[in-house]
């Protein structure tokens, strides 16, 4: 399998919406690998992951925020 070959096309199928504490809850279940959420906070204001903002609220997509990890952090072998 070529490196190149990784599908990195957005999902299709939407996934609920939720916001920091559940979607760390979603993305990483095992609460010690899981990071903080100031490390969430500081992706988002860098422009890493995306959200969604209604009023003062802020809420994530939880499959588009697996792609743009996966698309943005991923470090490939030399």
């Amino acid at each position: 399998m070529k490196l190149d070959s990784i599908d990195t096309t957005v999902p299709t199928v939407s996934s609920h919406l939720c916001d920091g504490p559940g979607l760390l809850e979603v993305i990483w279940p095992d609460e010690k690998s899981r990071p903080s959420l100031r490390a969430l906070i500081n992706w988002r204001d860098l422009g890493i992951i995306p959200y969604l903002k209604l009023g003062r609220r802020v809420f994530y997509d939880p499959a588009e925020v697996r792609w743009a990890l996966r698309k943005k952090c991923t470090v490939r072998a030399k």
